[in-house]
């Protein structure tokens, strides 16, 4: 073998990245379970909340759409500056903080909504200011939220080489699942009885419980940002183009270069995007209306009714909160086998599997009407899919993205979760409008969009680094090798 030769082969063995230990993978990632605690009670709390404050039912997925439009500006635009940060404190961890900050704010705003309203000119009958504050609250949530999630993600994928984007995801899952676990078992929790003197004359029972969860929220979102923040080790932009031979980032506006990545981004990419589309659409009528179903559907209650069919709606959302604390238990023991299913099963089997099991899961509230434990079953369920949700077309993004453009890549695939919130905004307004408070006709339409979704898959662009078990081989055999566009992935199995 010539010197030259030799000297090549090492100089590959060289550039290989490096496995790194999974303790670090978990605590690059452990922010992600704090900031799921808050999106739980947020899912389980807040749609209960400002029903409670007199929003017609009408307008409840108007205000929603906070975060669709948090997700379509925030999280891609932060994505982008993050990638071109030049930070010694890295690209992702200042977005981190400052996002962390803007939460902590959030979460004590929305729960003393009703006291700062008494102060604006509210009164026991009138909930106006209340209501303003509380929405203006819900949005500063998601617009934070979205400004954290997205350099939560790319720090791991910065981190990881190919071959850990799959088990850096699961463990992100795990994490997701961790909050999402505590977050709606705090939603379930009657906390006024343990702690009466978060109540007042202003803030009754359902408001002290969303007061004594919120607080606890921000405790735990403190403690996992801070571990994550000084555990984990991330280049500066300055060290990824040293190793990169000193390649710079693209300049310009960041805004167009989001726009100019859409447009050149690799077909995998694309497709994946699409297939994400649909699922979505069929996600957030389940993460919409999931415990107001339980209230209003299962329960018979009525958050703008009598004192009784109020209490009946509170105790329905608790109970709904329980059972999205079993759809959050079955995600965190499923999320850590999906690498070892995709392996064994191929990426694409597994991933229309979870959409499939999305679109049913979705249509059994029909047939649901009474049974507080078939509920708790149903929601329950949602564990699955969530949990191959959360996984595969993550690590299809990393996997697809140049080294240096992770953070804008993630934020563009988010692009595709949060257009369906738009479109579910909407599609609310129009059900409420022919079917009244019945919520089953828009299970039905997310399960026929899930559906869609999991025969798309089938078009999907597998990155080829994405395929190097054995096992994971003889799974993919029938699928061809194709020149990707982007030179961080030369082939792309379909």
């Amino acid at each position: 073998m010539s010197q030259n030769s030799q000297n090549s082969n090492n100089s590959s063995e060289d550039d290989k990245p490096k496995n790194i230990a999974v303790w670090r993978i978990a605590m690059a990632t452990i922010c992600f379970s704090g900031i799921q605690f808050g999106w739980a009670l947020q899912i389980s709390q807040l749609t209960p909340f400002v029903l409670l404050l007199k929003l017609p039912k009408s307008l409840v997925s108007l205000v929603w759409l906070c975060g669709p439009v948090a997700g379509l500006v925030v999280q891609p635009i932060v994505g982008a500056l993050s990638d071109r940060t030049r930070s010694s404190f890295g690209r992702r961890r200042p977005y981190i903080l400052v996002g962390s900050i803007i939460v902590v704010f959030s979460l004590l705003l929305i729960p003393n909504s009703i006291e700062f309203g008494r102060l604006f000119g509210d009164s026991s009958d009138t909930t106006t200011a209340a209501l303003a504050l509380a929405v203006i609250g819900f949005w500063l949530l998601d617009f934070s939220n979205n400004m954290l999630q997205g350099p939560c993600r790319a720090l791991v994928a910065d981190m990881v080489g190919p071959k850990q984007q799959e088990l850096g995801n699961s463990i992100f899952s795990v994490w997701l699942a961790v909050g999402n676990v505590t977050g709606y078992i705090a939603g379930w929790v009657n906390w006024s009885y343990y702690f009466p003197f978060a109540m007042s004359s202003a803030c009754t029972e359902a408001c002290a419980n969303l007061r004594v969860s919120f607080t606890m929220s921000i405790v735990f979102l403190i403690i996992t940002v801070a571990l994550t923040l000084f555990v984990s080790k991330e280049k500066t932009l300055q060290e990824v183009e040293l190793e990169q031979g000193g390649a710079e980032q693209p300049k310009g506006n960041a805004i167009v270069n989001l726009f100019k990545t859409i447009l050149i981004m690799p077909s995998s990419m694309k497709r994946v995007c699409l297939v994400q589309f649909f699922a979505w659409f069929g996600w957030f009528a389940f993460l919409l209306y999931g415990t107001d179903w339980v209230g209003e559907n299962i329960y018979h209650g009525n958050p703008s009714g009598t004192r009784s069919e109020i209490d009946k709606f509170n105790e329905g959302v608790r109970w709904g909160s329980f059972g999205l604390a079993g759809f959050a238990t079955v995600s965190l023991f499923v999320s850590p086998i999906v690498p070892y299913l995709t392996r064994a099963f191929g990426v694409k089997t597994i991933y229309a599997i979870g959409n499939v099991c999305l679109s049913l899961v979705l249509f059994a509230p029909y047939f649901v009407t009474k049974s507080r434990y078939a509920v708790i079953a149903v929601l329950s369920f949602f564990g699955i899919p969530w949990s191959i949700t959360m996984t595969i077309p993550f690590a299809i993004a990393a996997n697809s993205a140049p080294e240096k453009e992770k953070g804008i890549y993630l934020g563009i695939l988010n692009i595709f979760v949060v257009l369906p919130q738009f479109c579910m905004g909407l599609a609310g307004v129009i059900f409420s409008r022919f079917f009244g408070p019945n919520i089953i006709p828009v299970f039905i339409a997310g399960s026929i969009s899930a559906l869609i979704s999991a025969l798309l898959v089938f078009i999907l662009i597998i990155p080829n680094k994405m395929i190097d078990h054995p096992r994971k081989r003889r799974a993919s055999l029938s699928t061809i090798r194709v020149k990707s566009t982007s030179p961080e992935t030369p082939y792309l199995s379909v």
